[in-house]
């Protein structure tokens, strides 16, 4: 199994397919679909801490900016006046 052989031989580099990090990177792309939504983009943006907050200003993308976006749209508009000015019936479904 991938996690005993990680901990048996945790110095194998993240290049070795049995590696740790391997198995790290194999669990986050399995889940980062569902990891990845506009609530966990927003709030990575939104964090207090000085750590986050200093990655957030090196590698922030218009991916956060999306998230933000439609988060607000979808929490914070009125609904009656999202459906007379908002964007058309299709798109509306995307966000």
């Amino acid at each position: 199994m991938l996690i005993s052989s990680a901990i048996q031989y945790p110095h194998r580099t993240a290049g070795d397919a049995t590696g740790i990090a391997a198995t790290v990177m194999q669990f986050w792309f399995k889940r980062k679909p569902r990891l990845l939504h506009d609530y966990s983009l927003a709030g990575y943006l939104l964090s207090p801490n000085p750590t986050i907050m200093a990655h957030v200003s090196d590698n922030k993308t218009l991916q956060h900016d999306g998230a933000v976006e439609r988060l607000i749209t979808k929490l914070l508009v009125d609904p009656v006046w999202w459906e007379m000015t908002g964007p058309s019936r299709e798109h509306r479904y995307l966000l």
